[in-house]
């Protein structure tokens, strides 16, 4: 008798900024699908609007020598591998006091993505 393989994730998570060579701006990146080559981010910006829309304003610049206002951008950014750089940003993080909003902006792509897979 065989038994059923329990069915792996699809997508991994991740923890790491990098820029995103489409858009020219870093980005968070928190999942990726390597067999579909699939990768979800965040954007950061310094721009308080995006196409329209208000951005989420960062207490913090993740990007530590950067002193000026930044902003976490409304939505999901979906790529490619080809769309971001080969290597990490190494001098960007999160302060504590973003950490809550980020967290709650990744749950809430998560239920969004579970949400359109199960239709």
């Amino acid at each position: 008798m065989t038994r059923k393989k329990k069915p792996t994730k699809k997508y991994k998570p991740r923890n790491e900024f990098r820029y995103n060579i489409n858009a020219k701006h870093p980005n968070y990146i928190f999942e990726v699908d390597e067999k579909n080559d699939a990768w979800r981010a965040i954007g950061i910006t310094h721009e308080e609007k995006t196409f329209g829309i208000k951005n989420a304003p960062l207490k913090v610049n993740p990007k530590k020598t950067d002193k000026r206002k930044s902003y976490m951008r409304n939505g999901v950014v979906n790529g490619t591998h080809y769309d971001y750089s080969k290597k990490t940003m190494k001098n960007m993080q999160f302060s504590r006091e973003d950490l809550p909003n980020v967290k709650a902006k990744i749950r809430n792509a998560k239920k969004n993505r579970k949400k359109t897979t199960k239709k």
